[in-house]
This record gives structure tokens, C-alpha cells and sequence, in this order.
């Protein structure tokens, strides 16, 4: 890590970061505004004149990570379990880019290297306005990387959870410009085979539908030479359940066209819903539902002409579907209407990508990821979501296939986890994913040799959560609160650089309380026994802590904190979508930083001291509430730390706190 401004201000020049003017600018500052490492670096990115990302490598001595080639990398957009994805600028062009790096560790896996190489090749051979762009492939040592289009947008599965469904006119249009794009894939001989509302782009200038991910395509061979290729993810078949085709699930090598216009129907039938086809049950069933199930009818409201071009999308067999998607985009013409793309645009959620990769598949699934500096209309990034509503499956060949489950590694630093036999979670009726916590035993609170130690977080002792409880492995996110409540109070919202799937804010502990109850009488929850509430604040720490005895849950070098949590750090003016760091040990995201998160208990500075050792559940009465966590605006990291509490007005609305919920099953 750099120790001063100065080393900073050097590696700048070194790396030919600015341009001639503005570094002479930057030399001729008084030495009072340079010797502040950190205010320095706040001002250039105030500026404009170096992007967050690039001030957070400079920081952490990685200055010769910012080229690649003739590309200079400003934004880090997504990364997963093969490749990295990142906003670039051309040196020379001044073109800003999206470029697709393989990851390092996968390049002595010569089948992941060949499988790189030809998703190039296969996104090479498109050139169509409804399709993201290949511009360019190279390697610099051994990196590998590919350079697409970059485009400001939003998924539609973003738009739908941010809007509600969508007029019938507006989602045939769009529906419309992706079978054009499909039928130009189609042409080439490309089968997309991942289809879904998180592929297809609406861009934000020009209101265009954009085809995005050729990551799982089957590239079919010369009909009369009988050959094929296929783009698998090492071997195995890869499709999203939601919208997978009946006869994907069986045998996904031998799909052709067909498969998408029945993945695209899945989608449509989601635009004008506002819900996958088959929303309930395990993935298993969900195939079976696909396969032999109709989904349920679509909003009366929805015209007949349109509710019959899903019909027939989304016949079983596929020689009962559209042919061809150029048969769609006919069936289609008369009824759809483009929209003016400022119009359309209004409020999307601005978005730029194509989507990068998830962890647990070669396709990951995109949301939003605000604006982080609202005067700047490039400055906006992507990220990976491996969110509960949109599972991916890895599917084997033989009937329907098994479902494979990623297992977490807790960090190498973490302290050795409590026993937790079940590691199990289930996603409820909001796409909440929650996860399964065992009963056992941490020592709350901190010693007074913490650095940031307060005398209420003392005195550290020995505390047993006796009963199992499941919580929620992300904050409520802004999408998941409308769909329970039916409003989105946060501050920082779709307009404001936030969207769905940041974590809600500006709630009160009543607001809390109040979803949590709503939540619970939901028809699905009551029926699964399911109830809702917020975690005490030992349940909070021991879910947060993660077996974990440092200051975090992943030990107490402060270095690693920017790969755990979203605080104030340079980029961060907002929450940022949950999810996008690491985990902890147990597979909790943003239990430091994003924001503050409200708890169950009544906040009482000195309550650890007459604390019962057994579940305990704060003081009976008093004026204020607990919060935990840490929020985006926190400048310190000692405010991040697992035994950091804070009050709150229970009644009062704050911009950086929200809460995450547990669950107690009825039977328990």
C-alpha cells in the first residue's frame, strides 16, 4: 500500500495516468493539498480526473494493473468464476469500452482457455444493432482479454422489478428487438441458450433492446458435414431454470433456435406478469413445470393477440413454437410500439454492461450498480448477482439433471466456525435468500485492547445462541421492500443512483417492524410457516462474526476490509447493490458497511454487563434502538467492526440504515 501523497502523486506520473495539463496541475498544487493522502485523492476523483477504481489500485501499490495493452482500466464491473469484466478506455482512441479478461488462475485449464477463445470467435461473427458488439481480442503476456461494446442501460429484469410489469405495447417492442437479434444469431449458426430478462439490455440513450452474454451459445457446425460445437462450462450444460426449455433440461447440446424463442416467451410471459412462469417450488419441479405444467394465466389486462404469442412461445414441443424468431418479430410488428427512449428511459435504472460472470456459472446474472458520481453519465458500472430469484443450474445430460449446490470456504484468516451440520437456506415469495444458523456459542462484544474500542461493547463475554434461525444473506434491497410494502422510501433510489437491488434506507426501526410483519402474512410464508422478524444483536454479532474472534469476520487486518464492505471509501457516495464483496464465513454479505442495520433490541450502553449468557434480548424498555454494521459514510474502519453498536430513534428515517431480516419457523 502506498504510505504517502507523495508516492501517490508519483505513481500517477509513472503510469502516464493524466495528461499533460493536468498533471503539471496537479504538481503545481500547494504542498498543503498534497501531503493529505487521502483528501488528494478524494479532490481528483471530485475532478474527474481519475475514477474511484483507479484510486483504489493506486492506494493498494497496484498501479501497473491499470493497463492492459493500449486500454487504460477505470471501473472493475464484474468478476466471477472465469473471467473479469471492466470499463476501459482505448489510450490511443479515447473509446471506452467493456473489456473481458480470463482470470488468472484458470489459465493452466487449457479447456477454460479454448473455451475463452471461443466465445470470441462466436461473438466475432455478430454485428447487429440488437446485439452487444465484439470489437476487438489480444493477449498481453498471458492474459487474455476481449473487448466489447459499452453500453449505458438497464436489464429488464432490473426495469420490471423497478417499474412493475410493463404495457403490453412496450414489452412486444422489446420482445420484438431481441428476436431480431436472434435471428441474426440464428443466421450465423449461434444457439444463445441462455435467454432471460437479465440478458437483454435496454440502452439508455437510444431505447434499443441489446442481446448480451454469448457465454453459454452452442455454436452449430455445417449441417451437411454433420458436426457441432458446443461452449459449455467445462463440460457441463449451463441454463437458468426459470427460462430454461423442456428439452434443454434434457439434453442441451441438442437444442437449436427453438429453445430461445421458448426461453424468450419465459420472458415475455415475465414483463407482462412481472413474475417468472413458474415462481414456486424446488428447481427439480420447476423443470418438471416446464415440461409438462401451463403457468398461470397472464393479467387480463394483457390483450389477446399478445397473451397467444406467449402461447405459442411457450409450447412444449418445439415444433409447436414460432420457427423462427424472424416468424416472432412478423407476429409482432402490428402490435408493438416503440417507445421515445427518453420517455421509456425516465426512470431506468442506469446500468452499463454486458453481464459479467457469477461464481457458481459462466453467466452471471446483472443488476444495476448506481451511479457513483452523478455529474459524470459514463459513470456508471455492472456488477454479478448470484441472487435467489434467478438460480443458475449446472444441468447434467441424463434426464433432468442434478442441481449443484456451491459450497462456501470461509476466508484462510477466519477464525474456525461454530459447528453448523446444516448449512441450508431457502428463498421466500420476495426473492429474500436466507441461510440457515446453528446454535452456538462467541464471545460478544470486544476486549478493551480492540483498536476502537467502546465501553459499550464491553464487557466481551461468553454468549450461546441456543436456537437455530435463518437470516437473510443480504440486506433488504430497495426491490424487495416495494414488492412486500408497495413503495420504495430510500433516498438513494433508481433516480439517484441507487436501484433494486441496493440495500433499502431511510427506514425507521417502525418501518422495519412493520415489513416483517407484512412479510410474515404473505399467503406463501403462512403456508411454509414462516415468520419474520429483526435479529437481536447477538444474533446479528454471531451471525456476523461467523466464527470469527477479530474485530471482523475475517480476521483483523484492516487491509482486507475493502474486499468485505462498501464504507467510505473513495468511490462510495451511496449504498452500493449488496452482494458485490465477499461473503463471510457463512455466507452473509455486507454485514460490514452498505448500511447500518437495525436490530430488535432496546440500545442500553452498559447492557452487556447484566445481559442474561443465554439468548439475550437487550433491556425491556428505553427511548432508542440498536444498529449495527457500519454503513457506506463511514470513514473509519473501526466503525465496521463485528462489535460496533449504535442508537437510533426508532421512529426516525435515516439515509445510511436499514435492516436485514431472520426467520423462526413456527415449529421451533
Amino acid at each position: 500500500m502506498l504510505a504517502s501523497a507523495a508516492d501517490f502523486v508519483e505513481a500517477i506520473r509513472r503510469r502516464g495516468l493524466l495528461e499533460g495539463s493536468r498533471l503539471e496541475e496537479l504538481l503545481r498544487l500547494p504542498p498543503a493539498q498534497r501531503t493529505d493522502l487521502r483528501a488528494l485523492a478524494r479532490d481528483l476523483v471530485r475532478r474527474d480526473w481519475l475514477t474511484a477504481y483507479q484510486v483504489n489500485q493506486l492506494m493498494l501499490g497496484r498501479e501497473s494493473d491499470l493497463l492492459l495493452g493500449s486500454y487504460l482500466l477505470l471501473e472493475r464491473l464484474g468478476e466471477g468464476g472465469m473471467g473479469q469484466v471492466f470499463k476501459a478506455r482505448h489510450q490511443k482512441l479515447g473509446r471506452v469500452v467493456a473489456l473481458k479478461l480470463i482470470r488468472p488462475d484458470r489459465l493452466g485449464n487449457a479447456q477454460a482457455v479454448k473455451r475463452f477463445r471461443r466465445e470470441i470467435q462466436a461473438a466475432a461473427t455478430l454485428t447487429h444493432p440488437n446485439i452487444v458488439l465484439a470489437f476487438d481480442a489480444d493477449q498481453v503476456g498471458e492474459t487474455h482479454f476481449f473487448v466489447m461494446e459499452y453500453v449505458e442501460g438497464v436489464d429488464l429484469s432490473c426495469l420490471v422489478k423497478d417499474e412493475g410489469k410493463l404495457s403490453a405495447a412496450r414489452a412486444s417492442d422489446y420482445i420484438r428487438q431481441a428476436a431480431l437479434g436472434l435471428q441474426h444469431a440464428h443466421e450465423r449458426g449461434l444457439v444463445h441458450r441462455d435467454i432471460k430478462p437479465q440478458n437483454l439490455l435496454l440502452a439508455l440513450k437510444t431505447g434499443q433492446i441489446k442481446l448480451l452474454d454469448l457465454g453459454l451459445a452452442l455454436l452449430q457446425g455445417d449441417p451437411a458435414k454433420g458436426s457441432a460445437s458446443h461452449l459449455t462450462q467445462e463440460g457441463k450444460v449451463v441454463g437458468t431454470v426459470d427460462f430454461l426449455a423442456p428439452e434443454q433440461a434434457v439434453n442441451a447440446r441438442k437444442v437449436d433456435v427453438r429453445a430461445d424463442l421458448y426461453s424468450l416467451g419465459c420472458t415475455f410471459y415475465y414483463l407482462l406478469s412481472g413474475q417468472v412462469p413458474f415462481p414456486e417450488g424446488s428447481a427439480l419441479e420447476k423443470l418438471a413445470n416446464h415440461r409438462w405444467e401451463q403457468p398461470a394465466p397472464l393479467p387480463k389486462e394483457v390483450p389477446a393477440e399478445v397473451a397467444a404469442v406467449v402461447r405459442k412461445l411457450m409450447q412444449k414441443k418445439p415444433e409447436d413454437r414460432y420457427q423462427t424468431p424472424a416468424d416472432l418479430a412478423n407476429a409482432l410488428l402490428p402490435i408493438a410500439k416503440k417507445e421515445p427512449s427518453a420517455a421509456a428511459l425516465s426512470r431506468a435504472i442506469p446500468l452499463a454492461q454486458p453481464a459479467a460472470e457469477s461464481s457458481t456459472s459462466e453467466t452471471a446474472l446483472s443488476i444495476q450498480r448506481a451511479r457513483r458520481n452523478r455529474r459524470r453519465a459514463e459513470d456508471r458500472h455492472w456488477v454479478a448477482w448470484t441472487g435467489a430469484g434467478a438460480a443458475v443450474l449446472l444441468l447434467g445430460l441424463v434426464g433432468l439433471g442434478w442441481l449443484l449446490v456451491r459450497s462456501m470456504e470461509p476466508p484462510a484468516d477466519t477464525a474456525k466456525a461454530g459447528p453448523l451440520p446444516l448449512v441450508q437456506r431457502f428463498t421466500n415469495s420476495a426473492n429474500m435468500t436466507l441461510v440457515l444458523i446453528s446454535s452456538g456459542t462467541f464471545r460478544r462484544g470486544s476486549p478493551e485492547t480492540e483498536d476502537g474500542h467502546k465501553p459499550d461493547e464491553g464487557p466481551a463475554t461468553e454468549v450461546t445462541i441456543e436456537r437455530p434461525f435463518y437470516i437473510g444473506i443480504y440486506p433488504v434491497t430497495q426491490g424487495q421492500y416495494l414488492e412486500v410494502m408497495g413503495t420504495n422510501p430510500a433516498k438513494y433510489n433508481a433516480a439517484a443512483g441507487g436501484g433494486a437491488s441496493c440495500p433499502v434506507e431511510m427506514v425507521s426501526w417502525n418501518d422495519a417492524v412493520a415489513f416483517c410483519k407484512k412479510l410474515s402474512k404473505r399467503p406463501e410464508e403462512k403456508k411454509q410457516g414462516r415468520g419474520y422478524w429483526l435479529p437481536t444483536e447477538a444474533e446479528w454479532e454471531y451471525a456476523c462474526r461467523a466464527g470469527s474472534k477479530k474485530a471482523y469476520c475475517f480476521g483483523e487486518d484492516v487491509a482486507l476490509l475493502d474486499h468485505y464492505a462498501c464504507y467510505g471509501r473513495l468511490e462510495e457516495g451511496h449504498p452500493q447493490p449488496v452482494g458485490q464483496l465477499k461473503p463471510n464465513a457463512w455466507g452473509l454479505y455486507d454485514v460490514h458497511g452498505n448500511v447500518w442495520q437495525w436490530c430488535l433490541d432496546v440500545y442500553q450502553p452498559n447492557y452487556y454487563a447484566v445481559a442474561p449468557k443465554r439468548d439475550p434480548q437487550g433491556p425491556k424498555t428505553g427511548p432508542q434502538r440498536s444498529c449495527r454494521g457500519g454503513g457506506f459514510n463511514s470513514e473509519n474502519a473501526v466503525d465496521l467492526r463485528a462489535a460496533r453498536r449504535s442508537p437510533g430513534d426508532p421512529a426516525t428515517r435515516y439515509p445510511n440504515t436499514g435492516f436485514r431480516v431472520v426467520c423462526i419457523p413456527e415449529h421451533k
